[in-house]
Formats: C-alpha cells, sequence, structure tokens
C-alpha cells in the first residue's frame, strides 16, 4: 500500500481520498503512520551513528595491537 498527503487529498494505491472525506479513526492511522516513519528514519539515523563510531573503535583496537606488535619487535631486537 503506498500513500501519499498532498494538497489535503490522501493517495492510497493510485486512489485519491479528500481529508475532509476521511473518519477520525482514519486520520488518526494516518498521523500514527506519519509518526512512525519519522521515528524509523530517526532509528536508522541513529543506527548509521552508532555503526560508524563502533567501526571508529575496532579500528583505532586494531591499531593499538599493531603498535604493540611492531614494540615488541623491537625490543627483541
Amino acid at each position: 500500500m503506498e500513500a501519499n498527503m498532498t494538497e489535503n487529498v490522501l493517495s492510497i494505491d493510485g486512489k485519491g481520498y479528500a481529508e475532509v472525506d476521511l473518519n477520525n479513526q482514519q486520520k488518526y492511522l494516518i498521523a500514527q503512520l506519519k509518526d512512525l516513519s519519522g521515528k524509523t528514519n530517526k532509528l536508522r539515523a541513529d543506527l548509521d551513528q552508532v555503526q560508524r563510531a563502533a567501526d571508529s573503535f575496532q579500528k583505532e583496537l586494531l591499531e593499538s595491537f599493531k603498535q604493540v606488535a611492531e614494540e615488541t619487535i623491537e625490543d627483541a631486537g
């Protein structure tokens, strides 16, 4: 089901519905869907930030192991 709201007309699966013709339940469900869409977008952005932060920490950890290994080789030589 594809829904688009423009100029107070809701388009669902290619059929237009005037906002004034919607009942309160339909208006409520549309509001819920809009809210959930916004939350979905926010969660995607939050997840992207968390993944990038985790990648950065992992990279830093791997670099620290390389540094320790290089120091160990230098000390042995």
